[in-house]
């Protein structure tokens, strides 16, 4: 993640995705039937299963935080970070959440398994055309 550009779009929706093993960031731009990719972006950040170890917690609030910003800066004003089933059933995982709300000054979504299934199948259905 770069240092900061002029705006690519205005606008934008965004979304920054923490899983078990990446963390990785979203931005589209709308347009005529769809979306335009316009900023993503993948870390391999590997926190999971079980307890996230504290050095983890915080190279993952860092990271995030650098994510938001590369977001906020390519456009985004609607910005939706969620988090899955490995900060979910982290016995810690309210520690991680608490992190990264801290270091990017977004609120973090803990996805239900009902929703985190639900997004899966919408952007496994994206793909497919």
């Amino acid at each position: 993640i770069g240092a900061a550009g002029p705006r690519l779009v205005a606008d934008a929706p965004a979304c920054v995705d923490i899983g078990s093993n990446t963390t990785r960031v979203l931005v589209a731009e709308p347009v005529p039937g769809g979306l335009r990719e316009v900023l993503a972006q993948r870390a391999f950040t590997a926190i999971g299963p079980g307890p996230i170890p504290p050095e983890r917690i915080a190279a993952v609030a860092a990271l995030v935080a650098a994510q938001v910003q590369a977001a906020r800066d390519a456009g985004a004003d609607r910005l939706r970070v969620v988090a899955t089933a490995v900060v979910r059933q982290a016995p810690n995982g309210p520690e991680l959440v608490a992190a990264v709300r801290a270091a990017s000054r977004a609120q973090v979504e803990v996805l239900s398994a009902q929703e985190e299934a639900r997004l899966a199948f919408a952007g496994a259905a994206h793909a497919c055309g």
